[in-house]
């Protein structure tokens, strides 16, 4: 328990999962501290999580990039967006870096279609399909994948792309890839995992135009085993 100066209350923290919640008056604290005590270890205080708060501008980040939307709409994503599972196919090597604690771009690929969302390996064979034709003439890949290769050769590209694609099994879908910023604090450990691509993002694609990682904290365990 700690004393806020903002709210002028004693609070409940808990900083490992991103817990807050004001409890009493420091009158009422002194007046009855074993009481209080009582009820944080009986798990009487039912945490809120924090409120997220805006994040921090990239100073390489310039005005006019269109992934400033992504400060303009973070409330928005936070309180109407949608998880999704993000394939990471290329970051940028300082994203693999705690220190120093800045954000970078990484170019993500991800579906929203409900039967393959959670998929992260049909994901990841558009992305690797992408990939290969990355390197061969434009012409030699299928004509649907034209515009996906222009922005994936771009690494200044920031156009959201749809790419569609058919499954071995015959299922047509969808996947979006999309370069996004990556913030760190929101990773576990504070950087890219070395072993695993997949990512949750919370998006709202058709009304706002940026993603964010998924606070770790709301990650499941399976996906936080395999990204560790």
């Amino acid at each position: 328990m700690v004393w806020s100066p903002k709210e002028q209350k004693i609070c409940f923290i808990d900083v490992e999962h991103e817990q807050f919640q004001p409890v009493c008056t420091w009158e009422e604290f002194i007046a009855n501290q074993e009481r209080y005590l009582h009820d944080m270890v009986e798990g009487k205080y039912e945490a809120q999580p924090f409120k997220t708060k805006k994040f921090k501008v990239p100073f390489w980040l310039q005005d006019a990039d269109p992934l400033h939307a992504l400060y303009e709409e973070y409330e928005q994503l936070f309180a109407k967006g949608k998880v999704y599972y993000g394939y990471v196919f290329r970051a940028n090597s300082m994203l693999f870096k705690s220190f120093p604690p800045i954000d970078y771009l990484a170019l993500v690929f991800y579906c929203t279609n409900q039967a393959i969302e959670a998929n992260s390996l049909a994901v990841g064979e558009v992305a690797n399909t992408i990939y290969e034709y990355s390197s061969k003439p434009i012409e030699e890949a299928p004509e649907e994948f034209h515009e996906a290769l222009s922005v994936f050769n771009d690494e200044m590209a920031r156009k959201d792309v749809m790419i569609p694609y058919t499954m071995e099994d015959g299922t047509k879908i969808e996947v979006r890839m999309k370069t996004m910023i990556i913030t760190k604090k929101f990773l576990p450990s504070r950087k890219m995992s070395m072993v695993s691509s997949v990512m949750p993002i919370l998006a709202l694609p058709g009304e706002l135009k940026s993603e964010v990682v998924l606070p770790h904290t709301y990650w499941t365990e399976e996906v936080k085993r395999y990204w560790l």
